[in-house]
């Protein structure tokens, strides 16, 4: 088929997880030698593990026979992208992104619905150089729900930030885009604004695409067993409603802050890989001092936190574990740890008050999951089990413009601090068709007044929080125990596999209890989608 170069080189540069469960039951073989925690994965080490053009191509091979039969804009429509040059020295890939869905929420009888338009362009420049772009605009009128938190933290999940359209939607846009240099045999340099993954899992405790794009530099090293990643980023801290940030921002309702990243990933051997995390954030600017880039954080060696106390720990570190173990062949265990502050010598301490446990500065989580491919010897059933857990006022930081954060959304689990969560996925797909059944249920201890700091909300400040900044007795769900549940059924027909362009229909319902209230939104959807990135909206 001529789809090879455009499914292979495009397709798997993407970050959505129903899009690459093509590819990986063959990075998770034990006879592969990958390292999967970093996404999206450098096209070029990836090629070198896979054969990607042979993944892509008998993923689809059922249609190799239609293919010849196919010419003119259907050829377009089933098998290609819209616009495609293909030379020695230059390629080039122009491809439409649509999500048009709409359903009824049974609740409230009101219609919801997406409405994007967009284009997506790849590119390779000689053997070294290649480049993307694309651009997204939205018109959405989401469930009540959804609704509620967008009006609360001002951005969908994942996009960005709104503007009112028609007095009951938003109306919201988005652009991503990199250029990547092969610098050598080792070496892949990679500037752009996107997100980043890191983790085998559906959710990520380390950094996670839940929210809004950034500006980055990724420098990646692969050599021996081992693939060493500096990621160098800028996020923003959004204005609140009060105007504490304006008067320092770079422009108007903003306020920056800069991070430096470092994940080393060891393939200990065939069925063993562990990566070792840490990052640190910290504000460019306050009242009373412009800081900038703190070119302290260029160090590209691992291990930021002697840096960070010779410069007095201002800043806010987070140091993690991301491990998987390959048991056989379709079968993955995975998990991660991370901790935010870690304070042995006060755990035993005693308070005036007589509490020995819970100090408000051990911040921890942890994950723990598995993967099953080709289930039961079914060829594309696939099972994924998780569960999640994380301390109060994890990601948190005393000063609030230096939480864990990026444009009002976390850059871990969306979910924040203080939770406890269990999820479930399903996928079986024949030739076309698909379906995914996904289960997720939380419980988490929430702030039943805004004046409340129970560990939940990682955007307050420690100083605030409800036993005071040094307190013990701080325990796991504290504040108002809310269990929020989430059922998705989703039934899919494969249009054109090189942008992942589906028809769907599907079911969506979820519940929130806590004692104070009982709510409910179930709806009914069907559309068209280029289904290439994940949108998170069922916390």
């Amino acid at each position: 088929m001529a789809t090879g170069m455009s499914v292979a080189q495009q397709r798997f540069n993407y970050l959505g997880r129903s899009n690459n469960l093509v590819l990986e039951p063959v990075l998770q073989d034990p006879s592969t030698d990958f390292h999967t925690g970093f996404h999206p994965y450098v096209q070029t080490f990836l090629n070198k593990a896979v054969n990607v053009d042979s993944v892509a191509a008998d993923a689809i091979s059922y249609r190799t026979k239609q293919a010849g039969d196919v010419g003119g804009f259907m050829r377009k429509i089933r098998y290609e992208s819209l616009i495609k040059v293909d030379t020695t020295d230059f390629q080039l890939t122009i491809d439409p992104l649509m999500d048009f869905h709409g359903g009824r929420q049974r609740e409230t009888d009101s219609v919801v619905y997406f409405n994007t338009r967009g284009f997506a362009v790849h590119g390779r420049i000689g053997n070294r150089v290649t480049f993307y772009s694309d651009f997204r605009e939205n018109q959405a009128r989401v469930p009540d729900y959804l609704d509620e938190y967008i009006k609360s933290a001002g951005v969908v999940p994942g996009h960005g930030a709104v503007k009112d359209f028609k007095g009951t939607g938003f109306d919201y846009a988005m652009a991503s885009g990199y250029v990547s240099l092969d610098a050598g045999k080792y070496f892949n340099l990679q500037f752009g604004h996107g997100k980043h993954f890191i983790g085998d899992g559906y959710r990520s405790l380390l950094l996670s695409d839940a929210a809004f794009n950034y500006p980055y530099l990724r420098i990646t090293t692969q050599i021996w067993k081992i693939q060493y990643t500096n990621l160098f980023a800028s996020f923003q801290n959004i204005d609140d409603q009060n105007g504490t940030f304006a008067p320092h921002s770079y422009e108007g309702g903003y306020r920056k802050k800069f991070s430096s990243f470092h994940y080393l990933s060891w393939n200990v051997c065939q069925r063993l890989q562990l990566g070792f995390f840490e990052g640190i954030l910290w504000q460019a600017s306050d009242s009373t001092w412009n800081r900038g880039f703190d070119i302290n954080y260029l160090n590209p060696i691992i291990f930021f936190r002697p840096v960070e106390f010779s410069l007095g720990s201002p800043d806010n570190a987070i140091l993690g574990l991301n491990l998987k173990y390959k048991v056989a062949k379709g079968w993955v265990l995975y998990g991660q740890g991370v901790i935010d502050d870690l304070n042995i010598s006060r755990k035993k301490d005693l308070q005036s008050g007589g509490s020995t446990s819970g100090f408000i500065q051990n911040k921890q989580g942890y994950q723990l999951g598995f993967h099953a491919y080709h289930l039961l010897g079914v060829r594309n059933l696939h099972l994924q089990g998780e569960w999640n857990q994380v301390r109060p006022y994890t990601y948190g930081h005393k000063t609030p413009q230096q939480s864990y954060t990026h444009f009002g959304e976390p850059l871990a689990h969306p979910l924040g601090a203080n939770f406890r969560e269990q999820l479930v996925i399903a996928n079986y797909r024949w030739h076309d068709l698909g379906v995914e059944c996904r289960f997720v249920t939380s419980v988490y201890g929430a702030d039943s007044t805004s004046a409340q700091h129970y560990g939940h909300d990682i955007f307050k400040s420690d100083f605030d929080a409800q036993r005071g900044l040094l307190s013990f007795g701080n325990t796991l769900l504290q504040g108002e125990r809310t269990r929020v549940n989430n059922l998705r059924l989703t039934l899919s027909y494969l249009v054109n596999p090189t942008t992942n362009l589906n028809v769907f229909v599907g079911w969506f319902s979820r519940n929130l209890k806590n004692d104070t209230e009982t709510r409910s939104a179930s709806l009914f959807i069907f559309g068209l989608h280029t289904d290439l990135d994940n949108f998170y909206d069922d916390f």
